[in-house]
Protein backbone atom coordinates (compact mmCIF):
# COMPACT_ATOMS: atom_id res chain seq x y z
CA UNK A 1 0.00 0.00 0.00
CA UNK A 2 1.17 3.90 -0.87
CA UNK A 3 2.42 5.77 2.52
CA UNK A 4 0.39 9.10 2.22
CA UNK A 5 -1.96 8.26 0.12
CA UNK A 6 -5.63 7.96 0.04
CA UNK A 7 -6.63 4.66 -0.26
CA UNK A 8 -9.76 4.80 -2.05
CA UNK A 9 -9.29 4.29 -6.07
CA UNK A 10 -11.57 4.79 -8.53
CA UNK A 11 -11.68 1.80 -11.80
CA UNK A 12 -12.37 2.80 -15.24
CA UNK A 13 -11.91 0.76 -18.26
CA UNK A 14 -9.03 -1.17 -16.41
CA UNK A 15 -7.28 1.55 -15.56
CA UNK A 16 -6.66 2.54 -11.77
CA UNK A 17 -6.79 6.37 -11.08
CA UNK A 18 -5.51 7.12 -7.64
CA UNK A 19 -6.11 9.86 -5.53
CA UNK A 20 -3.79 12.86 -5.48
CA UNK A 21 -0.86 11.03 -7.19
CA UNK A 22 0.15 12.30 -10.96
CA UNK A 23 3.03 12.95 -12.47
CA UNK A 24 3.51 16.35 -13.80
CA UNK A 25 6.37 17.91 -16.58
CA UNK A 26 8.94 19.96 -16.00
CA UNK A 27 7.98 23.59 -16.42
CA UNK A 28 9.65 26.70 -15.50
CA UNK A 29 7.59 27.50 -12.41
CA UNK A 30 9.48 24.51 -11.13
CA UNK A 31 12.53 26.90 -10.13
CA UNK A 32 10.40 28.19 -7.54
CA UNK A 33 9.45 24.85 -6.29
CA UNK A 34 12.04 23.92 -3.43
CA UNK A 35 10.11 21.04 -2.17
CA UNK A 36 11.48 19.17 -6.37
CA UNK A 37 14.97 21.04 -5.33
CA UNK A 38 14.85 18.83 -2.04
CA UNK A 39 13.74 15.60 -3.48
CA UNK A 40 16.63 16.19 -6.22
CA UNK A 41 19.31 16.17 -2.82
CA UNK A 42 17.25 13.63 -1.47
CA UNK A 43 17.94 11.17 -4.45
CA UNK A 44 21.92 10.91 -5.10
CA UNK A 45 24.22 11.66 -7.61
CA UNK A 46 24.74 8.35 -9.39
CA UNK A 47 22.42 5.68 -7.71
CA UNK A 48 21.70 2.48 -9.11
CA UNK A 49 22.83 3.91 -12.36
CA UNK A 50 20.22 6.74 -12.43
CA UNK A 51 21.97 10.16 -13.13
CA UNK A 52 20.54 12.75 -10.91
CA UNK A 53 22.32 16.48 -12.22
CA UNK A 54 21.07 18.00 -10.21
CA UNK A 55 22.47 16.83 -6.80
CA UNK A 56 24.42 18.75 -4.83
CA UNK A 57 23.63 22.07 -6.69
CA UNK A 58 23.34 25.30 -4.58
CA UNK A 59 19.89 26.82 -4.26
CA UNK A 60 21.45 29.76 -6.43
CA UNK A 61 21.73 27.19 -9.10
CA UNK A 62 18.14 25.73 -8.95
CA UNK A 63 16.48 27.78 -11.83
CA UNK A 64 19.36 27.44 -14.31
CA UNK A 65 19.23 23.43 -14.12
CA UNK A 66 14.74 23.94 -14.42
CA UNK A 67 15.29 25.68 -17.70
CA UNK A 68 17.86 23.72 -18.67
CA UNK A 69 15.82 20.27 -18.39
CA UNK A 70 13.15 22.61 -20.33
CA UNK A 71 15.59 23.44 -23.26
CA UNK A 72 16.77 19.29 -23.53
CA UNK A 73 13.32 18.88 -24.32
CA UNK A 74 13.88 20.73 -27.94
CA UNK A 75 17.26 21.38 -27.88
CA UNK A 76 19.63 19.15 -26.40
CA UNK A 77 23.37 19.47 -25.98
CA UNK A 78 23.84 16.97 -29.17
CA UNK A 79 27.59 17.37 -29.30
CA UNK A 80 27.68 15.84 -26.29
CA UNK A 81 25.43 12.79 -27.22
CA UNK A 82 22.38 13.54 -25.98
CA UNK A 83 18.89 13.63 -27.45
CA UNK A 84 15.59 15.14 -26.93
CA UNK A 85 14.79 14.20 -23.07
CA UNK A 86 11.65 15.12 -20.77
CA UNK A 87 11.31 15.45 -17.49
CA UNK A 88 8.48 14.67 -15.56
CA UNK A 89 7.74 14.58 -11.83
CA UNK A 90 5.90 12.50 -9.65
CA UNK A 91 3.76 14.19 -6.71
CA UNK A 92 1.55 12.56 -3.88
CA UNK A 93 -0.84 15.46 -3.25
CA UNK A 94 1.87 18.60 -2.87
CA UNK A 95 4.55 15.91 -2.24
CA UNK A 96 7.54 15.11 -4.92
CA UNK A 97 8.14 11.53 -4.37
CA UNK A 98 10.55 10.79 -7.48
CA UNK A 99 10.83 11.86 -11.48
CA UNK A 100 11.53 10.47 -14.60
CA UNK A 101 13.49 11.09 -18.12
CA UNK A 102 12.01 10.22 -21.34
CA UNK A 103 13.73 10.15 -24.56
CA UNK A 104 11.83 8.88 -27.73
CA UNK A 105 14.82 7.97 -29.53
CA UNK A 106 18.23 6.52 -28.45
CA UNK A 107 22.27 7.02 -29.07
CA UNK A 108 24.70 4.27 -29.02
CA UNK A 109 25.27 4.61 -25.74
CA UNK A 110 22.00 4.79 -24.55
CA UNK A 111 21.05 1.47 -25.76
CA UNK A 112 24.26 0.25 -24.06
CA UNK A 113 22.74 2.29 -20.82
CA UNK A 114 19.94 4.06 -19.87
CA UNK A 115 17.87 3.12 -22.45
CA UNK A 116 14.10 5.18 -23.56
CA UNK A 117 13.55 6.08 -19.66
CA UNK A 118 15.18 6.80 -16.46
CA UNK A 119 13.31 6.89 -13.19
CA UNK A 120 14.53 7.40 -9.29
CA UNK A 121 12.28 7.72 -6.14
CA UNK A 122 13.29 9.74 -2.86
CA UNK A 123 14.88 7.18 -0.39
CA UNK A 124 12.08 7.44 1.98
CA UNK A 125 9.46 6.46 -0.55
CA UNK A 126 11.57 3.65 -2.14
CA UNK A 127 9.37 0.17 -1.75
CA UNK A 128 6.17 1.57 -1.64
CA UNK A 129 5.12 1.08 -5.02
CA UNK A 130 6.04 4.49 -6.47
CA UNK A 131 8.42 3.71 -9.03
CA UNK A 132 5.52 1.05 -10.44
CA UNK A 133 3.18 4.69 -10.68
CA UNK A 134 6.15 6.74 -11.87
CA UNK A 135 7.30 3.88 -14.50
CA UNK A 136 3.87 3.20 -16.25
CA UNK A 137 2.89 6.62 -16.13
CA UNK A 138 5.98 7.52 -18.29
CA UNK A 139 5.45 4.83 -20.51
CA UNK A 140 1.64 6.46 -21.22
CA UNK A 141 3.64 9.68 -22.09
CA UNK A 142 6.51 7.88 -24.41
CA UNK A 143 3.73 5.89 -26.17
CA UNK A 144 1.72 9.46 -26.91
CA UNK A 145 5.10 10.31 -28.46
CA UNK A 146 4.91 7.54 -31.41
CA UNK A 147 7.42 4.92 -29.71
CA UNK A 148 6.17 1.70 -29.57
CA UNK A 149 8.63 -0.13 -28.28
CA UNK A 150 11.42 1.05 -25.17
CA UNK A 151 14.22 -0.26 -23.56
CA UNK A 152 15.17 -0.12 -20.22
CA UNK A 153 18.53 -1.16 -18.57
CA UNK A 154 18.96 -1.89 -14.77
CA UNK A 155 21.74 -2.96 -13.06
CA UNK A 156 21.45 -6.32 -12.20
CA UNK A 157 22.27 -5.94 -8.41
CA UNK A 158 18.72 -3.76 -8.52
CA UNK A 159 16.24 -6.05 -7.73
CA UNK A 160 13.66 -3.15 -6.68
CA UNK A 161 14.10 -1.33 -10.30
CA UNK A 162 13.42 -4.65 -12.05
CA UNK A 163 10.77 -5.67 -10.14
CA UNK A 164 9.31 -2.63 -11.28
CA UNK A 165 9.87 -2.96 -14.92
CA UNK A 166 9.16 -6.60 -14.84
CA UNK A 167 5.60 -5.07 -13.19
CA UNK A 168 5.22 -2.73 -15.77
CA UNK A 169 5.69 -5.71 -18.79
CA UNK A 170 8.98 -5.82 -19.27
CA UNK A 171 10.37 -9.00 -20.50
CA UNK A 172 14.12 -9.64 -20.26
CA UNK A 173 16.55 -9.89 -23.51
CA UNK A 174 19.88 -9.87 -22.12
CA UNK A 175 22.40 -9.17 -18.96
CA UNK A 176 26.11 -8.06 -20.18
CA UNK A 177 28.70 -7.10 -17.49
CA UNK A 178 25.90 -6.42 -14.47
CA UNK A 179 23.90 -4.51 -16.70
CA UNK A 180 19.53 -5.55 -17.65
CA UNK A 181 18.20 -4.96 -20.95
CA UNK A 182 14.22 -4.78 -20.80
CA UNK A 183 11.91 -4.27 -23.75
CA UNK A 184 8.28 -3.48 -22.96
CA UNK A 185 6.05 -3.34 -26.18
CA UNK A 186 3.36 -1.23 -26.66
Amino acid sequence: MLDGCAAAHVENGGKIFMDGIYIKEVSINDSQNWNIYEMLQDIGKEENGFINSGYGIGRNEYGELIRKYIKYKTEPETEKGYVPQTIFWLFDGNEVIGYSKMRSYLTDNLRKKGGHIGYGIRKAKRNRGYGKILLRETIKEIEKAGVKKILLTSEAANTGSRKVIESNGGILEKEIENECYYWIIL
